[in-house]
């Protein structure tokens, strides 16, 4: 999971703050650079974007019914 180590909301000073830090970027790029290797992961095989799909599919009941939606 990606947090900046504040209790402060996001888009707010005091975030923004918190993000100065190298540690709070370090942890940003972490997280980016781990989102793009799974864009290339689901784009260049097709078995895991439908495994993937799959798992967004089954996961939108549940979201949905603790959001009260279901």
């Amino acid at each position: 999971m990606f947090t900046i180590p504040t209790t402060a909301s996001n888009h707010t000073p005091s975030f923004a703050d918190a993000a100065k830090p190298p540690e709070s970027y370090e942890r940003a790029l972490a997280c980016g650079k781990g989102l793009a290797a799974v864009a290339i992961k689901v784009l260049t095989d097709e078995a895991f974007a439908e495994e993937v799909w799959r798992d967004f599919e089954d996961g939108k009941v549940v979201r949905e019914v603790g959001m009260g939606m279901g």
